[in-house]
């Protein structure tokens, strides 16, 4: 039996067959021969799968240019605290330097502007009594001292103003260029050779303190001037160095004073209690003895530290 292919599904079937038997499609006869129903679907044929164009390749990210580096003085974040920090600086500098270093004076500078504040002490101290009772003519001392305070405090030696442990209750002050005021003596310690005297500041117009220096930082061979009233001759300038420090010094009464200082500016009878002041112009220690064959100056002076005598001083003013 001659077989022919199903127009629905394309498979052999008998030319007698009146349906495919694969698909069901019923068989038509033409001239040409038997086929499939004209009513028949034509094949199912499978679509291609659609061509799907492959995706456009990532482009790469443009490169990353970095920022023109920009000087740190050119940054306002920088430059602006810098500026302010080295102001402040600056001025802390210029307000602690004249301090930690003093500028050097001159001895005609330190004069011309620490004169006035020396002041020629005098003062009458009883006569001593002796062993029957008799006292002695009053005898009148003459020495130096010099301005501590606004107040009118004079720091001076105690033998200026006291004899024996009993000081005088008033002194004649002398100043430059001024007439003779009357000072009371606030205390006087013969251990230290310190004493102090207050004048009224309303009769002495213009008191100008001399600073206080520091007694422990002195050296050997810093530059000093002592002024004073040697033999008389009062607000006489003379300069010198430091000779040697922690020097032992005999007071009034016979106890040691321990730290004085040792110079060879010119000191004389008359320059006791007067200020011996360094090169910076600040009061190192006060004028009190010398040690001398010829009963005058032979280049040996010593001075009380003044880091003891603002010691008593401070003590004597508390008790006030």
């Amino acid at each position: 039996m001659p077989f022919v292919p199903c127009l629905n599904c394309g498979r052999p079937m008998e030319l007698a067959q009146d349906a495919c038997p694969a698909c069901g499609a019923p068989v038509v006869q033409a001239a040409s021969g038997p086929l499939s129903a004209a009513s028949a679907p034509p094949p199912v044929v499978a679509a291609p799968p659609p061509v799907v164009a492959p995706p456009p390749a990532a482009s790469p990210p443009p490169p990353v240019v970095a920022a023109p580096a920009v000087p740190w003085w050119r940054r306002p974040n920088i430059i602006i605290p810098a500026l302010f920090g080295a102001g402040c600086a600056v001025v802390l500098l210029a307000l602690t330097l004249p301090s930690l270093f003093p500028s050097s004076l001159t001895p005609q500078q330190i004069y011309a502007r620490y004169a006035g504040s020396v002041a020629e002490v005098r003062a009458t101290l009883p006569g001593q009594t002796d062993v029957f009772g008799l006292s002695g003519e009053p005898q009148e001392v003459l020495g130096t001292g010099f301005v501590v305070s606004k107040d009118g405090y004079l720091l001076t030696n105690a033998h200026v103003v006291s004899e024996s442990g009993q000081a005088v209750d008033s002194v004649t002050v002398l100043f430059r260029d001024g007439a003779p005021v009357q000072g009371t003596v606030v205390g006087a310690d013969e251990s230290t050779d310190v004493a102090v005297i207050k004048v009224d500041p309303a009769s002495v117009p213009g008191l100008t303190p001399i600073p206080l220096g520091d007694s422990s930082n002195v050296v050997v061979g810093e530059q000093v001037v002592a002024i004073g009233s040697p033999l008389g001759l009062d607000l006489s300038l003379s300069s010198g160095v430091v000779s040697a420090t922690d020097r032992d010094l005999d007071s009034p009464n016979g106890t040691v004073i321990s730290g004085g200082i040792q110079t060879d500016a010119a000191i004389n009878p008359g320059n006791s209690g007067g200020p011996l002041i360094d090169a910076s112009g600040r009061v190192i220690g006060i004028n009190e003895q010398i040690n001398s064959q010829s009963g005058g100056n032979e280049g040996i002076g010593f001075a009380v530290p003044i880091d003891t005598a603002a010691r008593v001083m401070r003590s004597m003013l508390a008790g006030l």
